[in-house]
């Protein structure tokens, strides 16, 4: 049993902030996750966003980013990523803290996922995208999410991406903050539409 946990996850990461700051969660062997710096400077920077907010994690890995939302006050976060092995680890870190009842957990491609949501309604107040480093998907997700509309008005995309990577401001939103660390960098853009039709 040791060596098939030993397989399916590589250690824990704790949540930083909010009502089960301090609680493990499982992160995949084999995945690149958000750093303990990169987090603590991602919820300095939006953590007046999250109360209440809806919040889509995409390109989720382990969930971490997205329980860190609900532990810090989101209403409801919903977590995207085509892995199985990663969904699975998603679903046992949500049933870890008991967060279940908030959250709601989507296999399949993160840029149909967002059409779909969209197409029904859905609108989220806070997206985060820490999308694989090699596949260069920072730009296209910053895109898309402006194709679809799904930021609510004044809503924010928050995307990680690693030096040397080009990000341009997508039409309807505005860049509000940018910073780097080292090889990691996080831009936040905010919706500048006041309406959605």
């Amino acid at each position: 049993m040791l060596v098939i946990l030993t397989i399916i996850w590589k250690y824990a990461m704790k949540i930083t902030g909010g009502q089960w700051k301090g609680r493990n969660l499982k992160v995949p062997h084999d995945i690149r996750p958000t750093t303990s710096r990169s987090k603590e400077v991602l919820f300095a920077l939006i953590d007046h966003w999250i109360p209440e907010s809806t919040v889509i994690d995409l390109f989720c890995g382990s969930g971490v980013l997205g329980l860190e939302c609900l532990s810090r006050g989101a209403g409801h976060v919903f977590f995207i990523d085509r892995s199985n092995r990663c969904i699975q680890v998603v679903r046992d870190n949500i049933e870890s803290i008991g967060a279940g009842d908030s959250s709601t957990v989507i296999q399949g491609d993160g840029f149909r996922m967002l059409k779909k949501l969209s197409s029904h309604g859905q609108r989220a107040d806070v997206i985060l995208a820490d999308p694989p480093y090699e596949s260069e998907l920072s730009m296209r997700t910053a895109s898309m999410v402006a194709e679809t509309g799904i930021l609510s008005p004044e809503g924010i995309l928050v995307v990680e991406f690693r030096k040397g990577e080009i990000l341009k401001t997508p039409p309807g939103m505005t860049l509000l903050k940018s910073r780097m660390m080292g090889d990691t960098g996080l831009m936040i853009w905010q919706s500048s539409l006041s309406s959605r039709t």
